[in-house]
């Protein structure tokens, strides 16, 4: 006799098969009909009609496969990481690994809907690291006040803030002491601006170097800790210094000084490049009480010290007034000037003819005698 069942003979009210449920399963594939035989023989057709509550697709063909690992795999059946192996599918592993490789399409799609911000954050030990978000159309990656924002339209790249998804202006360097870029290829200007945002420095794509918003170098200051090599990079190429000032220029006794002496006028200039000095002046005396003053007349007040491997001369006397260097029927025939070493001391001299030369004594000074000069030394300073 044919007897005919509904599922709720089959399953109970938890949804799970009864455990009578096979008992009297018939021996034909319909399923409509379920007879007296055995479990061994039994046979159940398709059930087309019912719903679901798990993962299923209503087919023949595996949908979606978990593994005795605990590896959940779609498109995949293979517990190989795909985007590894290079095979299409997704994996997601017990230890929280996502793998997905796709073919002619992206494997990762992501969207951020209503506002402006983070699409994407990454963390380590449960702290953040980095983002990448956007800024209206644009693109934006970094960490926290440190980020690009990636302007398609304008094509800029544009420093960036991601904790305040605004631009930074001045607040992000490009390397630093010790880790730094090799090579910077550019292929049009390179400008340094004040803080108006003035080009104060620009070096253009012909070469050029050009200050004051490209027109030339006048007013730039530049400022360079150590040394600059001219020529070469080894120690004989290096410029450690350039300086240019004044002083003011004295005559003095090299022996005892004079009870006073007074100056009309008092002007002198130097210029320093690297060790070697050139100084030059103007004295004037308008008033002189030579008391006990002895030794020769020098030239005081150098700007700087002159070294003690200074060669003794290189020093040049433009023009004298009223000062006899003709004193003692010397024989004078030329009149020099030559740099004292190890001091800031020049002495006028005089060279008679196949005879030496000598210093001038300081009776030979008048109280109107003036010099213009020119030394040229070496120093340590």
């Amino acid at each position: 006799m044919t007897k005919t069942r509904d599922l709720s003979d089959l399953l109970d009210a938890n949804g799970d098969v009864k455990s009578t449920a096979l008992d009297n399963v018939p021996a034909s594939n319909d399923a409509s009909a379920l007879t007296t035989g055995t479990l061994d023989s039994a046979r159940l057709g398709t059930i087309t009609n019912f719903t679901s509550t798990g993962i299923d697709d209503n087919a023949t063909s595996t949908a979606i496969t978990i593994d005795s690992s605990q590896n959940v795999l779609v498109g995949t059946t293979a517990s190989t990481d795909p985007a590894t192996n290079n095979v299409v599918g997704i994996r997601l592993a017990d230890t929280g690994r996502v793998s997905a490789s796709a073919t002619s399409t992206q494997a990762l799609n992501l969207n951020r809907t209503t506002d402006d911000g983070d699409i994407a954050i990454f963390r380590k030990d449960g702290s953040s690291v980095g983002s990448i978000g956007t800024k209206s159309t644009e693109l934006t990656i970094g960490n926290a006040s440190t980020g690009l924002l990636f302007d398609d339209d304008a094509g800029y790249i544009l420093p960036w803030n991601l904790s305040t998804n605004a631009g930074g202006n001045n607040t992000i360097d490009l390397g630093n002491t010790n880790q730094r870029f090799k090579d910077l290829y550019i292929g049009n200007d390179i400008a340094h601006l004040d803080a108006a945002g003035n080009a104060r420095l620009l070096y253009d794509k012909s070469a050029n170097l050009l200050g004051n918003a490209g027109s030339n170098l006048q007013g730039v200051n530049v400022t360079v800790s150590g040394n600059i090599y001219l020529g070469g990079t080894g120690s004989a190429n290096a410029l450690d210094d350039y300086e240019e000032g004044t002083w003011t220029p004295t005559i003095q006794a090299s022996g005892t000084a004079f009870s006073s002496i007074g100056f009309s006028q008092q002007i002198g200039y130097y210029t320093k490049i690297g060790r070697m000095v050139i100084a030059q002046g103007i004295v004037a005396v308008n008033s002189l009480t030579l008391g006990s003053a002895s030794g020769n007349i020098r030239i005081g007040s150098l700007p700087f010290t002159a070294s003690n491997t200074s060669l003794p001369y290189g020093s040049a006397m433009d023009y004298a007034n009223n000062i006899d260097f003709n004193g003692g029927g010397f024989g004078t025939i030329n009149i020099g000037l030559q740099v004292v070493q190890n001091s800031t001391t020049a002495s006028p001299t005089r060279t008679r003819n196949l005879n030496g030369a000598d210093g001038v004594p300081v009776p030979y000074l008048r109280s109107n005698s003036s010099m213009n000069f020119c030394c040229i030394y070496n120093t340590d300073s």
